[in-house]
């Protein structure tokens, strides 16, 4: 792994292989407890094999974190969108490294970033233990506090771009994805990627009803910005700062942004856990026809906790689906999209 040069709030730093570099975020999204990671990370410290550590202490009492930290799912997407030759690459907020260990195993070298310094410890005590620390550094940080000047040839931001602007009050949560996006294409080579994995605002379990998965109530998220945050505010006292948007949205903050190649795949049943990938480059044939036979529609969940939509509402799902996919507009309405730019 070639150094990593970067600064951190004005000071200078250098990553190499294996090095960690720790300025914890005042606040972080959370979804277990400290102590939880702790004790996973004092299981693998006793030699016990990770996915064994994971699956004793969430397989029963927290089956959908469960799902989203080992589920092979979660980077199904990487074999359709990885570029065909390996290099650098920075997985922004890598969660419990589901993307990091599969970079790592296909041949990059990857600096996994995330606020959070248990969650951090806990991804960095995984790769040790698989052996591929050679090729790995660690960041714990907020991303926009820390300007890397050594460039990358891709970015993951899976399921970050949403919760950009969460956890702080000191700016427009909006003005900071604008503010992120700008900084990856900054940060990116010449020939660099961003992959980013993200909620559909108006997808269309989300206009049937179902809970928005960043705030957990209904027909509130998939409004237009600043008509949901004038509701959320005037539900909770407080304003909305998890944002997600449309296709046509998302690819005119990315120009913005200055990325020029932009490509847009549905995510079936969602992102999150993909077990379908259809790409939109064709205007959303593929899409359509495949919801108008019935043979592209995948159950879905609440992508909030991960339980089943009942039998009625996935009925009203496919049936509505169908209907959209007659005039040729299912694919707008497709829950979750993966988007590959440069």
């Amino acid at each position: 792994m070639k150094p990593v040069e970067l600064t951190h709030q004005g000071e200078a730093h250098v990553l190499t292989a294996g090095a960690s570099f720790q300025s914890p975020a005042a606040a972080a999204f959370s979804d277990t407890s400290h102590e939880n990671l702790r004790a996973l990370i004092r299981g693998m410290a006793a030699k016990t094999p990770w996915r064994e550590l994971v699956n004793s202490l969430f397989e029963a009492k927290q089956p959908w974190l469960h799902q989203i930290i080992s589920s092979p799912k979660r980077s199904r997407f990487l074999g359709d969108l990885l570029p065909n030759d390996s290099g650098s690459a920075l997985d922004i907020g890598c969660g419990y490294g589901q993307m990091t260990l599969p970079l790592l195993t296909a041949g990059w070298d990857v600096v996994a970033l995330d606020p959070s310094d248990s969650r951090l410890r806990f991804v960095e005590a995984v790769v040790q233990q698989e052996q591929l620390i050679d090729r790995a550094a660690f960041v714990c940080a907020d991303y926009l506090d820390t300007e890397f000047h050594t460039p990358f040839d891709l970015c993951l931001c899976i399921g970050v771009l949403e919760w950009v602007g969460a956890f702080q009050h000191e700016s427009d949560p909006l003005e900071r994805q604008r503010h992120f996006l700008r900084k990856v294409r900054q940060e990116l080579s010449a020939t660099g990627s961003l992959i980013i994995g993200i909620e559909n605002r108006i997808g269309l379990k989300y206009l049937l009803g179902c809970e928005d998965d960043h705030i957990g109530a209904p027909n509130i998220a998939c409004l237009p910005g600043a008509l949901a945050n004038r509701i959320w505010r005037e539900k909770t006292g407080q304003p909305l700062s998890s944002y997600t948007y449309t296709q046509a949205e998302l690819e005119a903050l990315l120009r913005e942004a200055g990325f020029q190649e932009i490509e847009f795949f549905a995510a079936l049943p969602d992102y999150k856990l993909t077990e379908e990938l259809i790409p939109l480059s064709d205007g959303g044939s593929e899409f359509n026809a495949g919801m108008l036979s019935g043979e592209l529609f995948r159950p879905e969940h609440n992508g909030y906790d991960g339980s089943k939509l009942s039998p009625e509402f996935q009925d009203r799902l496919q049936g509505t689906y169908a209907s959209f996919a007659m005039q040729g507009i299912a694919h707008h309405f497709a829950p979750s999209f993966f988007v590959k730019a440069k």
